[in-house]
């Protein structure tokens, strides 16, 4: 939804207040309302993809009956955008099946901003379009985690040639200065400087095939004029206040503190390691500890909804129960797409976590104490979880690295069997007993789980954790990647 990718933004935002957000779209219809409210939404550059693209993972229904094409998606969003006064908040950029100087000149005079080139790249380096990116056996190396002939010979490929980095760099320099010099040429026979006056120009533009099927003067008309609409008013970053409680309008708690953080570093300043603890009985908003960075430790007694830890590079979030009238522990949980993308940090859950947490996880820790709502774990690529709780239905589809512990609970069906009846049917996956070389990691993150219990005066299911650890080698099942990353007859989308 909109509000959702206006969240999104500000997060961004929140944690590098200088980043560009660039929001990608195919060419649809109604892509003018679509790029009006990814506008409204504060993002710098709409991207709109035509139905000449497509990656070579891309399913071949996809390649030819999704989209429109680029024309008419430039077009419309470019037009939409003159009429609501936002034409000069955005970049409008296009990219789906360009191949030449021209392409880039008609695109350019239909309103684009800047072209992009995807497939033309790649063949530029070496890719032979053979429409198996999704493999992992491309046999000229880009779209494969193979590097050596050796470990390609291994896999049972007949053919396979490196990338090196120098040749194809060389490669693409040539290729795109020639399409440079080419557009270049183009700009100077209109009798134009830059290429910046062809944008809108779409008066320069004749069609001199086919007219007797088709006509283009509607797409031709020029947009009009752009209507200022002023800055773009951004909002202020929250700032935690350890002795007041958040509520749900608390968003992005911690972001700006790991921007500041992050930009210190590249500064050449490597600041102390600060800790913010948040009253108990808080519930934080969408966002909390987005875009975590080494050096920040947020401690949450209560919950937090959609989005925490997401897209993590370090640090620590912590979200237990607190306490309610009765001085009963509840709650402790998260909403959706807990930990999505996190590549680094350590985070633990003491309740359950909704729909689709630890989403492409990338080599976060994570200790979940409850039950999950399903879809957890999708294209896993690296990292640890535990699960103490219910897994949840369709779990693990695509994944292809990492380990997911889950503890066995034959009460609620938790079992090898229940385990296989959970994954979903696009996943890979291999089911068994931790590995010796595996326990002591398992035993660490439930023994700082374990710690993080105790410090909040749940000592009862601190020596519950205990038991788990020294009975880790029974007590959890493993599940691991196998060795094809997904079926390609069943549909993930």
């Amino acid at each position: 939804s909109i509000e959702d990718l206006a969240q999104v933004v500000r997060e961004l935002k929140t944690v590098n207040p200088d980043a560009k957000v660039s929001v990608k779209v195919p060419a649809v219809p109604d892509i003018g309302i679509i790029a009006t409210g990814i506008a409204k939404s504060g993002a710098d550059i709409v991207t709109v993809s035509g139905y000449d693209g497509g990656t070579g993972a891309a399913r071949q229904h996809a390649l030819r009956r999704a989209g429109l094409p680029a024309e008419i998606g430039v077009v419309e969003a470019h037009r939409a955008l003159v009429r609501s006064g936002l034409r000069d908040r955005v970049e409008l950029w296009c990219d789906g099946g360009m191949k030449s100087a021209l392409d880039i000149v008609k695109m350019l005079c239909l309103g684009a901003d800047r072209v992009g080139f995807g497939t033309l790249a790649m063949v530029a380096i070496g890719c032979t379009i053979c429409r198996g990116c999704q493999l992992d056996t491309c046999h000229v190396g880009i779209a494969t985690q193979i590097e050596s002939i050796a470990e390609a010979t291994e896999r049972g490929m007949k053919r396979f040639e490196p990338q090196e980095l120098d040749r194809a760099v060389a490669q693409l320099e040539r290729f795109f200065g020639a399409m440079r010099a080419d557009l270049a040429r183009i700009v100077a026979s209109l009798g134009l400087v830059t290429v910046r006056d062809l944008v809108g120009r779409s008066d320069l533009l004749r069609q001199v095939r086919a007219r007797d099927r088709l006509d283009l003067a509607a797409l031709l008309e020029p947009a009009g004029e752009t209507v200022s609409a002023g800055a773009l008013v951004t909002a202020g970053a929250l700032a935690a206040v350890a002795d007041e409680p958040l509520s749900s309008a608390h968003r992005f708690v911690g972001t700006a503190g790991s921007g500041s953080l992050a930009r210190a570093r590249i500064g050449g300043t490597l600041p102390i390691p600060q800790v913010t603890p948040i009253r108990t009985g808080s519930v934080a908003g969408n966002g909390f500890g987005a875009y975590l960075t080494d050096g920040m430790a947020l401690d949450l007694g209560g919950g937090a909804q959609d989005g925490a830890a997401k897209t993590a590079l370090g640090g620590t979030v912590t979200i237990l129960k607190a306490p309610n009238a009765a001085g009963t522990f509840v709650d402790g949980g998260v909403g959706k797409c807990f930990a999505y993308g996190a590549q680094r940090g350590r985070f633990f859950v003491q309740g359950g976590a909704d729909a689709r947490a630890c989403i492409r996880l990338s080599g976060a820790l994570v200790v979940l104490g409850g039950d999950l709502g399903g879809f957890a774990f999708e294209y896993m690529t690296a990292g640890t979880a535990v699960v103490l709780g219910d897994p949840g239905r369709w779990i693990c589809s695509g994944m292809s690295g990492g380990i997911v512990f889950v503890r066995v609970d034959a009460t609620r069906g938790i079992d090898p069997a229940g385990i296989h009846a959970r994954l979903a049917k696009g996943a890979k996956v291999h089911v068994g007993p931790p590995r010796e070389s595996e326990l002591p990691e398992l035993r660490e993150l439930l023994a700082g789980y374990g710690r993080a219990l105790l410090g909040s005066g749940q000592d009862d299911d601190a020596d519950v954790v205990r038991t788990l650890a020294h009975a880790a080698r029974t007590a959890f099942l493993a599940i691991r990647p196998g060795g094809e990353i997904v079926d390609q007859t069943v549909s993930t989308e």
